[in-house]
């Protein structure tokens, strides 16, 4: 994380990086794996900038994640 970054701003920065990585995939399940992981980072910034405390809070990462899974 760099020194003056928000953890909404790392939460971005990761998902611009796995829209790269998508725009970059080679087979259709790569590139949907790397846009749901860019869209679960875009939700976390989401909530990350609605409360700044869960920036680094491992438990919302999992409730995320298994959110997203259903």
């Amino acid at each position: 994380m760099i020194p003056s970054e928000t953890h909404a701003d790392r939460y971005c920065r990761q998902a611009a990086e796995c829209e790269l990585n998508a725009e970059k995939a080679t087979n259709d399940a790569d590139r949907l794996a790397w846009q749901r992981l860019a869209e679960d980072w875009t939700n976390l910034a989401r909530r990350a900038v609605v409360n700044p405390r869960l920036g680094g809070n491992r438990l919302e990462a999992q409730q995320l994640a298994k959110s997203n899974s259903n």
